[in-house]
């Protein structure tokens, strides 16, 4: 979350450290210092990162218990409730925080906090409108536009999809935004603008394993299994020569996995 960095107290960012490392010098500050919202929402924060959902749920209930209404202690609780399933408790401060953060820096974030919470509920629609909130705010972050093209893609919305990321690629040229907008063209079936965007791609990419994937997924609804069949294995070939046995590459491994599910590898 964007506020997790204006939090980092007691431990270098440029390090990196590990967050069993983070949370002992958390731990040692809050003995010899005590308590404070800050260091319990960093240290709940880094529970979070190791999976350990209810250490970080009882740090955050504790800096809410020191300032109720600290906005960064009630979105990590909010969504910390969430994923335990707690839905009602979780809406319940999102709302709250979001209130509490209206017109500050803080604003965007909530209402992003406020959205996950309400799909992790079922409320899509609710969910949806909270990204378009935070949309609305000063400075939305690619991951939020990239919220509402997925929402929008779940909710069968592929002609608003469209334009919405059509709208964000003006506010944000970001190339993430620019292969969402291409992926969502596939989806939707505008084949021939795809198309362009996809050679323009293997034009201009040294690799071009994802690019080739595209194209394959546009040979599949376009019937031309041949071609499909052809960038598919061109595709794998690349992967294959960028592969190393000694490191994990989760990109590569993303393509081959797409690739062999589209050729019906088992």
């Amino acid at each position: 979350m964007a506020f997790a960095a204006l939090l980092f107290v007691g431990v270098s960012a440029a390090a990196h450290p590990g967050p069993s490392v983070v949370i002992g010098a958390l731990t040692e500050s809050i003995a010899r210092d005590g308590e404070s919202v800050a260091l319990l929402v960093r240290r709940a924060e880094e529970y979070r990162q190791l999976r350990d959902y209810g250490a970080a749920l009882a740090d955050a209930d504790r800096a809410l218990g020191l300032e109720p209404g600290n906005v960064p202690a009630l979105l990590l609780s909010a969504e910390l409730y969430g994923m335990q399933g707690q839905g009602a408790t979780a809406l319940a401060l999102g709302r709250e925080a979001v209130a509490l953060a209206a017109g500050t820096p803080y604003s965007g974030g909530a209402w992003m906090t406020l959205s996950r919470v309400q799909e992790q509920a079922g409320d899509r629609a609710g969910a949806l409108e909270s990204v378009e909130k935070a949309l609305a705010t000063a400075r939305p972050e690619v991951d939020w536009f990239l919220a509402e093209s997925r929402l929008l893609a779940a909710s069968g919305e592929g002609v608003r999809r469209l334009a919405a990321l059509r709208a964000a690629i003006t506010r944000n040229s970001s190339v993430v935004l620019e292969d969402e907008l291409t992926d969502a063209l596939i989806a939707g079936g505008a084949h021939e603008e795809a198309m362009a965007r996809v050679e323009q791609g293997l034009a201009g990419s040294r690799f071009q394993a994802r690019w080739l994937i595209r194209r394959a997924r546009i040979w599949k609804a376009l019937g031309d299994g041949e071609s499909m069949r052809r960038d598919l294995r061109a595709a794998l070939l690349e992967v294959a020569q960028r592969e190393r046995k000694d490191v994990v590459n989760a990109g590569l491994a993303a393509h081959r996995a797409e690739a062999e599910a589209l050729l019906g590898v088992k």
